[in-house]
């Protein structure tokens, strides 16, 4: 059995709702929804948990997807995955380095998307850093324990 990528798709989202990028990675029902309409559910949702609750919201975990927000100053971070440490790790980094790259921009943004295209090499070296870190750290995991196994049939 091969260890299929754990994430299903990534969403930066400004949180007035717009979508600014958005990666799929894996097909999944929620990846073949429209990218600006999750856009906007996902920040309505954020919106009402902080109004409801007074707190940011970080995950929600559903029958078939598990959803990781990353809160930053003027946008939001969401990852669809199986893993949702995984999600919250990929969520942060991404978040931070978007912050580095157009935190300042987002301020007078004009809505043009197209500005955040490069953007979308980065994203997709970061999740596949991530997908090779939880690889070699599974195969460490997995050799230690074959290991054990081999000492204790002795």
């Amino acid at each position: 059995m091969g260890l299929g990528l754990m994430i299903y798709g990534l969403w930066l989202l400004k949180k007035t709702g717009e979508c600014l990028l958005y990666r799929v990675y894996r097909d999944s029902k929620l990846t073949r929804k429209d990218s600006s309409l999750l856009g906007g559910f996902f920040t309505t949702i954020d919106q009402t948990a902080r109004i409801r609750t007074g707190r940011v919201l970080s995950k929600i975990d559903t029958k078939d997807t598990k959803l990781t927000w990353a809160d930053f100053d003027s946008f939001l971070v969401v990852v669809a995955t199986d893993d949702e440490s995984e999600g919250e790790r990929v969520g942060k980094e991404v978040g931070k380095q978007f912050a580095e790259a157009f935190g300042e921009a987002l301020s007078n943004w004009d809505g043009n998307t197209a500005i955040f295209e490069a953007f979308k090499e980065k994203v997709d070296a970061l999740v596949k850093y991530h997908e090779m870190e939880l690889v070699e750290e599974l195969n460490e995991l997995l050799g230690t324990l074959c290991s054990e196994d081999e000492n204790n049939s002795r």
